[in-house]
């Protein structure tokens, strides 16, 4: 009865060791994938570096073309600049008679909301006839689409700047960009070459910032505890089974039953006196 019960207790601890560690494993998950709360609602800008990349590119597209480009995005603090640097709108300068901005609204939703994260993008233009204005929908030839704004909105609004100027080329507002150095305008219409970007994508160490290396410390020592627990029961399984002999209560260890050999015992047949 006594072994009964031990082999019990072994299963039962056994079975909550795995039930833990499962638990472990699924909090550094729901961790790692941002999972606690109701959902992260703000849209993020573009870094600062990007914008001040983006600025010096829009310039040089300006002094070549004779059109000032500005962005805005509704992020959490709202994104908007030029040209003429960060920060400063497009829209009624005096040294910009002709414009044109693109502009994101981005919109995260909590999870318990029913509706979906949406994004609405527009380009509109100053100086520059309605007609041959371009349209947002030309973007997602380049790969700008609504889900590239919602992945990374700030990624997305820096590269839908940078082709303004090719689309005002395409559309016969102003004469191509050369490229960087060149003071030989090209007969192509290739886009101008953007200065590179920072990686704005997801970067698991940055944004989790210490969670990763929580979760790791948490999964090695869930899966310890269960290793140490399975050899324990296994070095138990292992022991000799004891029982007491004789009255002063010393220990013996128990036989080992093996069939036997012999002839069987005589037993008196049921209703013979």
């Amino acid at each position: 009865m006594a072994r009964r019960s031990s082999a019990r207790a072994d299963r039962q601890a056994h079975w909550a060791v795995w039930v833990a560690l499962a638990v472990v494993v699924g909090l550094v998950l729901l961790w790692l994938d941002g999972g606690f709360g109701d959902g992260d609602t703000i849209v993020p800008p573009p870094e600062a570096a990007d914008r001040s990349a983006v600025a010096a590119e829009l310039a040089r597209a300006t002094a070549a073309q004779g059109i000032c480009y500005g962005w805005r995005l509704t992020s959490d603090p709202e994104s908007r600049g030029s040209n003429l640097g960060d920060g400063v709108a497009v829209e009624n300068q005096p040294q910009c008679p002709r414009w044109l901005k693109v502009t994101a609204f981005v919109t995260y939703t909590p999870d318990s909301s029913e509706t979906y994260d949406s994004a609405v993008v527009s380009i509109t233009g100053g100086g520059v006839s309605t007609t041959v204005t371009p349209d947002a929908t030309e973007l997602t030839r380049f790969g700008i689409t609504e889900d590239a704004f919602i992945d990374d909105p700030g990624e997305a609004i820096s590269r839908a700047v940078l082709m303004l100027p090719l689309l005002a080329y395409e559309h016969g507002i102003a004469p191509v960009v050369p490229p960087p150095g060149s003071t030989v305008e090209p007969t192509s219409a290739e886009p101008a070459d953007a200065a590179s970007l920072a990686d704005t994508s997801g970067d698991l160490w940055r944004d989790r910032g210490p969670a990763p290396v929580f979760g790791a410390v948490a999964l090695l020592a869930g899966v310890g505890i269960a290793l140490v627990t399975w050899l324990r029961m296994r070095r138990g399984a292992s022991r000799p089974v004891t029982t007491p002999s004789g009255p002063t209560g010393t220990v013996r260890k128990a036989p080992v039953l093996t069939p036997s050999t012999g002839r069987r015992p005589k037993r008196r047949p049921r209703g013979h006196r």
